[in-house]
């Protein structure tokens, strides 16, 4: 390793190095080659303080080799930058409420950096102090004290805002027109490089994070075109830019330049990184292979596609791995081990370095997370990385409690947990206008606007990668026995195409989600896996049927729906259980019964038929009986009427008995004795058949006061009490102490 990367360019001093680590693209030019583009407007981690820095070493080099005009750079040579590192003094409430009023705190930065100018420049105006108007007099020791000899940017600051806020006001007001006017006088060129004011503010302050920023451009603006030998550079946080308007916006925008940068030009910017700090041609020459094995999706992945899906798509990111992937690149001899370490390097990177600091670079911007606990305790909620529309609804009302009402659309943004995760580029979209037509997911970029209130038409909803190690982690303090896991086979990560296939694996996990069975969960998980590892996968019924004849019937046709994904790619619509109703034709009131409860397990939920709805279908009476033994279940009606046609072996009813009978033995599940009447031992006698033996009927009589729970349970072959399965660990007896005789 060459040199340190080093992702904060406060700390870069080798100014004669920005021609080759300095990566331009189109924006980056723009501001630097421009000489009417004064303001950089960028979130964090784009390297505004090191375009800043590069802007004026380009200004010097220029004036040093023309040396026509006198020139003053502010700050002198180090700092190279003008930056506020702090607030010395602490903000009372009255001063942060007049500090909100942008304009307010327009005339006060004019205020500052007038002062400051003036401080460097010609000292006719510093032998002026006796000639001071009258109001200005009343400040002349203080006016004194900030332009008497050089003074910074924050010095001035500091000196300033100390003021009580009457004392302030009253001294900007009494002297402001005087300064201004002495500051127009001024005839030679100045140049003041100010940036990180959003740094100070962000830990504190946050009611004036945006005013005082916003006032600060607006003052830049308005004293460069009162002095046409002032040009002041200066940085303000994008997120600033975006809520400010006000009637110069438009003529101000013309001096602004939005950094951004695509993902192919955020690799050119790694590339171009690691030939200055490796002296590598690329990041894949650098790190010595060009995947890294994928565990979700069992293919590998390139190495900056990986690292750019971890990221949340700023260049610090991709600085702060590749500097830990530098410490620890040559550890490992084994290309193997050094790939999957190396991985593990970049995940945790993105959840110990970018995610914490992430949080407190937005913290001022939030609505609902306003506080880091907060933000804690609602990702400890997540489960998994996928979610629909519904889910999240779920998720957020678990979240806000009672303080939700359960509609979005009307919820107040301080109860949007989503909404400011999105905000801060880690809650994803898909979204698209045809089931057809593939769509690249969708994160906020650094270069995008705040905005509130996701709406309901999305398809699903994304978490980010990188708070896959940060969500585990809450997890693992947690009591919460459910972990975060992601969903194998879908890819997440801004700009990765969603295909219909995610939507179909999205399904298939949400299904394994759901068993609580776990040979049954290891069986199908395995066969998922080795679907996707496996391009010759064949899926193999006989060997499922195998497996799975001993599960309920329930739980069978739950897993056929399973099934269909391997066949035909897709998650099958899970199908009712058939039923076939079987009865003897005894009255009208008889047949009404059949009826009624015939479409009663209809609205259960079960594909229940009787012979009625199918005599047009078969008209054959043997055809019809065929069909009805086809059917998951046979549901006998028993009957006196039944009972006789049964035992003397009379018409339909014995046609269709006979071949029951035969079957009871073999599939004694698959047929259920019913009586609509109140059993008893003296009611069996009169309405179960000889050749049904002492099989148990289900009494609906009864039935009604639990809503046919026992039927169901038969009909399901679920267990109506969820017995415990017999324990490994045989219980011990407890030995006596024997005594002596």
């Amino acid at each position: 390793m060459s040199n340190k990367w080093e992702a904060d360019a406060g700390n870069i001093s080798d100014f004669k190095n920005f021609d080759s680590f300095v990566y331009r693209n189109g924006s980056v030019n723009e501001f630097l080659d421009n000489k009417g583009k004064s303001f950089v407007i960028a979130a964090k981690g784009l390297g505004k303080t090191l375009l800043l820095s590069y802007k004026r070493y380009l200004l010097e080099n220029a004036y040093q080799q023309d040396g026509s005009l006198p020139l003053i750079f502010i700050p002198r040579d180090n700092p190279y930058l003008s930056f506020i590192k702090s607030v010395k003094s602490t903000l009372s409430r009255e001063k942060i409420s007049v500090l909100q009023d942008w304009e307010y705190c327009k005339r006060f930065w004019e205020l500052v950096i007038e002062l400051s100018i003036l401080s460097y420049t010609t000292s006719e105006f510093k032998k002026e102090f006796k000639d001071f108007p009258q109001r200005v007099m009343r400040h002349k020791g203080f006016l004194e004290e900030l332009i008497g000899q050089q003074n910074s940017i924050e010095y001035v600051f500091n000196e300033i805002i100390l003021l009580n806020e009457t004392v302030l006001t009253n001294f900007i007001d009494d002297v402001s027109n005087y300064i201004g006017k002495k500051f127009s006088e001024i005839n030679q060129g100045v140049y003041i490089f100010m940036d990180r004011l959003d740094n100070v503010l962000e830990t504190a302050h946050d009611q004036i994070w945006i005013p005082i920023q916003v006032g600060l451009l607006e003052a830049a603006w308005d004293l460069m075109r009162s002095n046409h030998h002032i040009k002041i550079f200066l940085s303000i946080r994008q997120e600033a830019y975006a809520a400010h308007h006000s009637r110069n916006t438009n003529a101000i925008s013309s001096s602004v330049v939005k950094i951004e940068y695509s993902k192919t030009e955020l690799k050119e910017l790694v590339d171009n990184l690691v030939k200055f700090y490796e002296n590598s041609l690329n990041l894949e020459r650098f790190l010595g292979f060009d995947t890294f094995p994928n565990t979700i999706t069992y293919m590998d992945e390139n190495v900056f596609d990986f690292m750019y899906r971890y990221s949340i798509g700023r260049p610090r990111d991709f600085v702060q791995f590749c500097y830990e992937l530098s410490k620890k690149k040559d550890s490992y001899h084994n290309i193997s081990t050094k790939r999957m370490e190396l991985k593990k390097s970049i995940t945790f990177t993105s959840s110990n370095t970018i995610i914490s600091s992430l949080y407190d670079e937005l913290k001022m911007l939030m609505k609902c997370f306003m506080s880091l606990d907060y933000f804690n305790k609602f990702l400890v909620k997540l489960q998994h990385n996928v979610l629909t529309y519904q889910e999240l609804k779920d998720i957020c009302q678990d979240f806000n409690g009672e303080n939700c009402n359960g509609e979005c659309a009307c919820c107040p943004s301080s109860n949007h947990p989503f909404c400011d995760l999105y905000n801060m580029g880690l809650l994803g979209i898909v979204e698209r206008s045809s089931i057809d037509v593939e769509v690249k997911q969708k994160f906020k970029t650094p270069y995008e606007d705040f905005q509130y209130g996701l709406r309901g038409d999305i398809e699903f909803f994304l978490i980010h990668p990188a708070l896959r190690e940060y969500i585990k982690k809450l997890h693992n303090s947690s009591p919460i026995e459910k972990k975060y896991e992601l969903y194998t086979g879908i890819l997440v990560g801004a700009e990765v195409p969603w295909t219909n296939q995610y939507t179909e694996l999205y399904k298939v996990n949400k299904f394994l989600d759901s068993i609580r069975v776990s040979d049954v969960f290891e069986y199908f998980s395995s066969l998922l896996k080795k679907y996707l590892k496996e391009p010759d996968f064949v899926f193999s019924q006989s060997r499922y049927d195998e497996h799975l004849k001993s599960y309920p019937l329930y739980l069978r046709k739950f897993f056929d729906q399973f099934v269909g994904f391997f066949y035909e790619g897709r998650i099958a619509m899970i199908k009712p259980i058939t039923i076939f109703v079987s009865y003897a034709w005894e009255n009208s009131d008889h047949q009404e019964r059949v009826t009624s409860f015939v479409d009663m397990l209809r609205s259960m939920g079960f594909d229940a038929k009787m012979d009625t709805m199918l005599t047009q279908e078969y008209p054959d009476i043997d055809k019809l009986m065929t069909y009805g033994l086809r059917c998951d279940k046979i549901i006998i009606v028993l009957s006196p009427e039944y009972k006789r046609k049964a035992d003397e072996a009379s018409g339909g009813v014995w046609k269709e008995f006979k071949m029951i009978a035969d079957d009871l033995e073999k599939n004694p599940q698959k047929y259920i004795f019913v009586s609509f009447e109140e059993f008893s031992e003296d009611l069996k006698e009169k309405i179960s058949p000889k050749l049904i033996g002492n099989r148990w009927v289900v009494d609906l009589h009864k039935g009604r006061d639990d809503n046919y729970n026992e039927l169901v349970a038969f009909i399901k072959e679920e267990q109506i009490y969820p017995i415990k399965k017999v324990n490994e660990r045989v219980a011990s007896v407890k030995h006596k102490t024997i005594k002596p005789f």
